[in-house]
């Protein structure tokens, strides 16, 4: 027996029956209550790796990822047979983002400990975003051992639905809503599956169908995902407000909230006050939604601020007069005295329209209103006249979203067969070239010139950008950048792709420049292509007669439609 402190109670109960109450409280998500009982634990015996792991497992919950990883490691140290303690080390180093030494860690786990579900099962966790393949086969090793883990049925459907494997991923989501009708989760993947294929239409019916749930997180995320496809339909009305969700509904965006939201910008008069406003998310995104800032400007603020990447710093200092643009690096922690309101940039569409809606009709769409410095645009001009022997095509090529080939929206250069050997077009690299990836091999016959070095940042990419005839862009921040530019641009999407843009091809409602086409069936990058490479050489004309491109005239009527649903 010993006498144990939890808050005011004092116990007087076995150390065993007390630790069996601390993992009690900890399976209904008690953490509060949990944590003092296994402190005390530790205390009487600060050695045992029971205690040790399960505190270490609390920290993780809570967030105290360096602490976690002490407490586990000294617990799988103390008893190395045990295949709990590794597997909650592997989650604190994951946490730490410490990704290849969890993983190496779960798969000595899994072999020496083949039966242990919850090793197999955060393994496909962890390997979702690296090795989708792989990751499904952890899960389906979960499911040989417990064939009713919901939790791995579920996160497999979500890699095969990245997988672009469609049927199977509906399988497993109908699967689990049949052992459990309330499973919110699978409800809110079946309606996201739905989206991804293109019937927002229905997606939305099933959003509203979605059980009520207790994770706060996930019911808000079922909100998010809704305003998605309410955007894709045009239900702008509907939509924004339910896009303010995003904060509490995406564990990506979770801890990128800035401030507090008693002082966030939703509509006041700001004559006199000073707003921060500070870029979030993708450059693409905050390079979307600053065309809003001029109306900002124009309800008089006595300071307008707007905080953003040092990459975009001097774009937006040379196109936004109104504003001063600072880096986000010198934003302080709090707003203080300094200002009155904050917002983020991609809420000030629905801080402006309020006490109305947004209105789809109402998108600025006057373009361009990001600039490029004309001394740089000359400097690029002259540099590219000395290696044309003759003026050709310009044609900018966009291929990778981010530093990988993100869930299909990316294409390969050796996919690009038809664009090779195109008389008379010339390709100039516009996707960066990235320090940590191996460079990508530029196949023969793509007369693909790189000159990225020199693109240092936003500024300088826009002002070669000025000097090309067409963009041809993935769904990345150098399409958001040439249709804010006013530049001719074709956007190559997959069948159902693209967050901001219109279902179907032609001219876009953010960029009136700014035409997308879309692959026929997923996948098929050379399809597309050839599409795309018909249209160069109708561009392509002797350079005496040819006329700046208009993206607005490159849908045909021969090009084919995607089966999107329409709102």
């Amino acid at each position: 027996m010993s006498q144990l402190a939890s808050g005011t109670i004092t116990l007087q109960l076995p150390l065993e029956d007390v630790y069996q109450m601390a993992c009690a409280h900890m399976s209904k998500g008690q953490i509060e209550t949990a944590e003092p009982l296994f402190i005390s634990l530790l205390r009487e015996r600060p050695d045992e790796p029971r205690f040790l792991g399960m505190l270490g497992a609390l920290r993780i919950q809570q967030g105290l990822n360096q602490e976690a990883a002490a407490l586990c490691q000294q617990a799988h140290l103390s008893d190395p047979a045990s295949p709990l303690h590794g597997t909650n080390l592997a989650s604190a180093l994951f946490a730490l983002n410490r990704a290849q030494e969890a993983i190496d860690l779960l798969r000595t786990v899994c072999k020496d400990h083949p039966r242990h579900p919850m090793a197999h099962y955060n393994l496909g966790n962890f390997l979702r975003d690296i090795d989708p393949e792989q990751s499904v086969a952890a899960y389906l090793k979960v499911l040989e051992i417990d064939p009713q883990h919901l939790n791995a049925m579920n996160n497999m459907g979500t890699v095969l639905l990245g997988l672009g494997r469609y049927d199977e991923a509906d399988e497993l989501f109908k699967k689990v809503m049949a052992l459990d009708a309330e499973n919110a989760s699978a409800a809110g993947n079946k309606a996201l599956l739905a989206a991804t294929k293109g019937d927002h239409k229905s997606a939305i019916e099933l959003y509203n169908r979605v059980p009520p749930s207790g994770d706060s997180m996930l019911a808000a995320g079922v909100r998010f995902n809704q305003s998605m496809s309410l955007i894709r339909v045009g239900r702008y009305e509907e939509a924004f407000p339910l896009y303010e969700w995003r904060w509490q509904g995406s564990s990506t965006l979770y801890n990128g909230y800035r401030f507090t939201t008693e002082r966030q910008w939703r509509g006041e008069a700001l004559k006199g006050k000073r707003l921060l406003v500070w870029g979030e998310q993708g450059f693409g995104d905050t390079l979307q939604f600053v065309r809003y800032l001029p109306l900002v400007a124009a309800l008089h603020p006595a300071r307008l601020t707007l905080a953003v990447h040092p990459a975009v710093l001097r774009l937006f200092q040379n196109s936004l007069p109104m504003v001063e643009v600072i880096d986000r690096q010198n934003m302080p922690q709090n707003l203080g005295d300094v200002w009155d309101y904050h917002c983020p940039v991609m809420s000030l569409a629905l801080a402006l329209a309020h006490p109305q809606p947004v209105r789809k009709s109402e998108v600025p769409r006057q373009t361009p209103y990001l600039h490029a410095d004309q001394a740089e645009v000359q400097q690029w001009e002259q540099r590219l006249a000395l290696i044309e022997p003759q003026r050709p095509l310009r044609v900018g090529l966009s291929w990778r979203v981010g530093q990988e080939e993100i869930a299909g929206r990316s294409f390969k250069l050796d996919q690009t067969r038809p664009l090779m050997k195109l008389p008379g077009v010339r390709f100039y690299r516009l996707t960066r070239s990235e320090s940590n990836r191996p460079t990508d091999p530029t196949p023969a016959g793509l007369n693909l010139v790189d000159l990225s070095a020199d693109m240092h940042d936003f500024a300088a990419t826009a002002a070669f950008m000025k000097c090309l005839d067409l963009v041809i862009s993935v769904d990345t921040a150098v399409l958001h950048l040439a249709g804010a530019l006013g530049l001719p641009t074709l956007g190559v999407f997959q069948p159902h792709g693209g967050n901001f843009f219109d279902i179907g091809e032609g001219e876009q409602t953010w960029y009136p420049t700014v035409t997308v086409w879309r692959q026929s069936e997923m996948g098929d990058w050379e399809g597309l292509f050839e599409r795309v490479a018909q249209r160069l050489l109708e561009m392509a004309s002797p350079p005496q007669t040819r006329s700046p491109a208009k993206t607005k005239n490159a849908k045909r009527s021969s090009a084919p439609k995607t089966s999107a649903a329409q709102a």
